[in-house]
């Protein structure tokens, strides 16, 4: 719908409600309208002080508009009819209906605020149990076979093992390292002091570099 002919819609509209000589609530109980009786009275306002260029929709293209009334009672029939419609093709409903871009979450707030939240379809629901059954199955077996608390024990073992080795008594007596001094590229006291350090100080790459295992 063009923006011409949302405004004529309206002005027709609002001109039979006013010939029809009826009290409006009767109008609108007896009579199907574009759009609610609340959003009637506001184009009243926007008329008498705006005239007919106050209906135009000065919002840019790319912006998101507001829910006005109308979407409001067109998503709900629309959801009302189909539960398990989802926002973003109520979105693209609404865009080519009333050529007007609404956020996806607004559209998921009203629907919350309404109780209309997507309801999945039966396939759906059926595909999505599939998908996540193998992750359920695993997790169950892991359960059954008590492999976590397997898992568990043998790694405490192998930590115990390690610091009864030999290899770790040596290495007990080795200087608590000093990362605060290391990451800033430099050497502690200790280290300076060793005799291999004090001996190789002054040799060359080549020679530093014969009895490193890279």
């Amino acid at each position: 719908m063009s923006e011409e002919e949302r405004i004529y819609e309206i002005l027709s509209t609002i001109r039979n409600i006013e010939e029809s000589k009826q009290p409006v609530s009767v109008y609108f109980d007896q009579n199907s309208v574009p759009f609610s009786r609340a959003q009637y009275y506001r184009y009243r306002r926007i008329l008498k002080k705006h005239g007919k260029e106050g209906l135009r929709d000065e919002r840019k293209n790319g912006n998101y508009t507001k829910l006005t009334e109308r979407i409001k009672d067109y998503v709900i029939a629309i959801v009302k009819e189909k539960r398990s419609i989802s926002s973003s093709q109520l979105q693209i409903n609404i865009l080519n209906q009333f050529n007007v871009q609404i956020s996806l979450s607004s559209l998921n707030n009203f629907r919350a605020s309404t109780s209309l939240t997507r309801l999945l379809t039966r396939e759906e629901e059926n595909y999505k149990r599939q998908k996540s059954g193998g992750g359920e199955i695993l997790t169950s077996l892991s359960f059954f076979t008590h492999i976590v608390e397997l898992y568990t024990r043998t790694i405490t073992e192998q930590v115990n093992a390690v610091r009864q080795s030999p290899l770790f008594e040596q290495n007990k007596d080795i200087e608590r390292d000093n990362p605060d001094i290391r990451l800033h590229g430099k050497f502690t006291r200790e280290y300076n002091q060793l005799e291999s350090v004090r001996e190789n100080r002054f040799k060359s790459i080549d020679d530093k570099i014969t009895d490193k295992d890279f």
